[in-house]
Parts: structure tokens; C-alpha cells; sequence
């Protein structure tokens, strides 16, 4: 494994220089050069398909560096790129001065339609709005925060990815590459009565999530955001009723509030009563999936015993994507446990 991701360092350094030779002609640059030439990319996670990387429909990647200084904390530069055709990006900008600097990266989906506009602060350069998460407070990068008006669940296009980079700008050019990966764990609720689900037109979620990501310590906030959301069923490979993604830390956490979800179902189709996940039943590791597996809707018809459990598994996964080899990286940090719960007291609500 050493070895598999010592390698793909190298080729993200070997792409970053040939983009930053590209870019300059291939004219080698002074030895003082204060120039500064840092590779993006999403190298692995991210969904594929045979053309390439998998952009929901309708959206353009997006990606922003921001550099801060280590000494005074000051924002001094800030870029914000749009991916083409799949290919990784290149910030190529300049520092004056040498010293050691701090850099955030993120990366989101956006509407493709959404227009750049001319931003000034901390320097020159183009803007694009905000969607699901807003990257321009006072803290910039540094504090990624959820926009509540633009939430939404069973949408892919709510993915994202960040990397944090240290800058030893000495003599001469500084070249370095940069790969992005998920701030968050997804919650996939998954039924195992696939006829039941086709009953299904709306479900309901109330629940409770981190309100924010800090991308240089790893981890999500300590402020809430409660979250009611409608949503039609789920249709990717782990869920078929529900799944979000979910700022969280490298190690785990909890989803420490109960999550409610009440179900719409097609005329003369019956009903299904509400049904509840209580808190701190549900585990949440950064960049991996956790998958809840039972059977939520056979367990919430009305004439369903009080006492009858949905037998729910729990399993924490860090394989992405199932199409992805098993040869290669799947996160970064250490491994968690499969957790299997099989046979707790989650229940029905009346």
C-alpha cells in the first residue's frame, strides 16, 4: 500500500509539472522566480464512468485554493477554477515574498450554467456562487459551512472534496500536486423488500447535522443544523431509500440525533408508518460509506407487531465505488471496523 500510494504521488508531481511546463512554454523559469505552480485533482472515489469522471448532469466541478500566511494568519490569494473535460486543474500564481504558507483547496458542484463574476478580495480574480456550501465567510476555505436554503438529500451533485497543502516558498520555483478527498461519510439506508420500496413516491427526513467543516483540522464543527428534507427514493447501488453525505472526522463519529423518516406511497398502494433511527446508533467515518441495511418498510406496515425490529446492519465500507480497483488507496488514515448491529431496537414510531 506504501508503495501503490508513493507511486501515485509521483504521478500527481509528474502531471503537475508537465502542466506547469505547458504552461510556460517550457521556458525554464529564473532561479528567483516567485512563481508558484500547484496540481488539483480527484484521483480516486469519485464515481466513473467510460468517458471518464462523472459530473452530475447539469453541473460543472469547480475548484478554489486559497493561500493564507503562517506568521499573521492573513488570506492573501484566492482562484477559483472550473474543471474541463475531465482533466485536472493547475494554479499557477506567484509569491513574493519567501516563507512558509498554508493552502486550502475544495472543490464542489455547481450549476454549469452559473456565470464568474470579477472578485478583488484578497486579489484579482473570478468568482463563481456558492451552491450547496458557502467557501467565501471571513474564514474562507478554512471553515466550510452548509447554505440550509440549498440542502438536499439523493443528490449526487452533493459531493465534494478537499485537501489542505503546506508552502515552503524559497528560490525558484515551488511545484507541488494536490489530491482532494471527501470532508464527509455518506449514510445510505438501504431496504431489503425492493417491492416495498417501489410503493414509495416521497419520503420525509427530519435529522440533525454538523453545520460546518474545518478542513485544516479534519474535522466538522460543533454547531447543528436541523435538517427537514423530502425526497424521492434513492437510486444508487448502496441505497434505495436514502443517503446524504455528512461532514465528519477521519476516526468516526455518531449521528447523534434521532432521524425520523415518514413515507408518501402511490395511491391504493397502503401505508407505511413513521419510522425512526434513534441517535448515536449510527456511525460516520470520513470519505467512507456507512451502509444500513434492513427492513424499514415491511416493519412499518400498520398491521405490523409493536414489538418487531427491523434487524438492521450497520457496515462501514472504504470502497467508494464498487468499479474502482481494490489495488488502490480507497482513503487516507487508518482503517475502521465493519460494525454489524444485527438485531438492535430500532423500531417503528407511531
Amino acid at each position: 500500500m506504501k508503495r501503490i500510494s508513493f507511486c501515485l504521488g509521483l504521478m500527481a508531481l509528474a502531471w503537475t509539472l508537465t502542466s506547469c511546463q505547458q504552461n510556460n512554454g517550457n521556458i525554464p523559469p529564473p532561479e528567483n522566480s516567485p512563481r508558484v505552480c500547484i496540481g488539483a485533482g480527484i484521483h480516486h472515489g469519485l464515481k466513473t464512468r467510460a468517458t471518464g469522471l462523472f459530473v452530475p448532469e447539469g453541473h460543472s466541478l469547480r475548484y478554489i485554493i486559497e493561500v493564507w500566511t503562517t506568521d499573521d494568519d492573513r488570506l492573501i490569494y484566492r482562484s477559483e477554477l472550473l474543471e474541463v473535460a475531465g482533466e485536472d486543474v493547475t494554479f499557477d500564481f506567484e509569491l513574493e515574498e519567501m516563507g512558509y504558507y498554508a493552502a486550502v483547496l475544495w472543490a464542489d458542484f455547481i450549476p454549469a450554467d452559473t456565470e464568474g463574476e470579477n472578485a478583488v478580495t484578497p486579489n484579482d480574480h473570478m468568482h463563481y456562487a456558492d451552491l450547496y456550501y458557502q467557501t467565501d465567510s471571513e474564514q474562507g476555505l478554512r471553515e466550510i459551512t452548509l447554505i440550509p436554503d440549498a440542502y438536499r438529500a439523493n443528490h449526487e451533485s452533493r459531493d465534494a472534496f478537499y485537501a489542505t497543502l503546506s508552502i515552503n516558498k524559497e528560490e525558484g520555483i515551488f511545484e507541488s500536486g494536490a489530491t482532494l478527498m471527501r470532508p464527509f461519510g455518506t449514510l445510505n439506508i438501504n431496504e431489503k423488500e425492493a417491492g416495498s420500496v417501489e410503493k414509495v413516491s416521497e419520503i420525509h427526513c427530519t435529522y440533525q447535522v454538523p453545520q460546518s467543516f474545518h478542513p485544516v483540522e479534519g474535522k466538522p464543527g460543533t454547531e447543528f443544523l436541523i435538517i427537514e428534507t423530502t425526497c424521492t427514493p434513492a437510486k444508487n447501488e448502496f441505497a434505495n431509500l436514502f443517503y446524504d453525505y455528512i461532514f465528519a472526522s477521519q476516526m468516526g463519529d455518531m449521528l447523534t440525533h434521532d432521524l425520523t423518516m415518514s413515507f408518501t406511497v402511490a395511491k391504493d398502494a397502503g401505508k407505511f408508518k413513521p419510522y425512526i433511527i434513534p441517535g448515536n446508533c449510527i456511525p460516520l467515518a470520513r470519505n467512507k460509506r456507512t451502509i444500513a441495511n434492513g427492513t424499514i418498510l415491511s416493519t412499518s406496515k400498520p398491521d405490523t407487531p409493536v414489538d418487531t425490529k427491523a434487524n438492521i446492519s450497520v457496515t462501514i465500507t472504504s470502497v467508494w465505488e464498487e468499479t474502482i480497483p481494490e489495488d488502490l488507496p480507497q482513503q487516507n488514515g487508518g482503517d475502521l471496523p465493519n460494525i454489524n448491529n444485527q438485531g438492535n431496537p430500532f423500531e417503528s414510531i407511531f
